[in-house]
């Protein structure tokens, strides 16, 4: 066991230490400044970059077997690569995808953009809404016919 005795300067034990008060700046803040995005839950890609819609419509039946082999015939099928290339904010606030500037409202490739978020874009393709970070990468897209 250490003892004060085998060190020249005093020790102070963590024990014997209060923790500092805590200060205003360490509460979380809401001000106008820094607003906080509440997240609405989406579907994002996984970490091949893909989507896969499909998967999901196949998943979404009532009895799943877990070693059944799912597989869906390449023509019941369409598949879209979206790049987000980077937002712009401002007065009107705008997404580069592709190469083409899209606001919120407008579509490209059959998915509208919803929203512009800090980071990433949501868009809606019928009942899903998809949420695409700005990743530097292409994100491809599974959808059914």
């Amino acid at each position: 066991m250490v003892t004060e005795a085998h060190f020249k300067e005093p020790v102070i034990l963590a024990q014997d230490v209060e923790p500092p008060p805590a200060l205003e700046s360490d509460a979380p803040s809401s001000a106008p400044g820094n607003p906080v995005v509440e997240l609405e839950p989406a579907i994002m890609p996984n970490a091949d970059g893909v989507i896969d819609l499909v998967a999901v419509a196949l998943a979404s039946d009532e009895e799943i077997n877990p070693f059944a082999v799912r597989s869906v015939a390449t023509d019941a099928l369409r598949e879209i690569t979206l790049h987000i290339d980077g937002i712009v904010s401002g007065a009107t606030p705008c997404v580069l995808v592709n190469g083409r500037t899209v606001v919120p409202g407008e579509s490209i490739e059959g998915l509208t953009l919803i929203r512009i978020e800090p980071d990433s874009t949501l868009f809606r393709y019928e009942a899903h809404r998809i949420r695409i970070p700005v990743t530097g990468k292409s994100t491809r897209i599974r959808l059914a016919l």
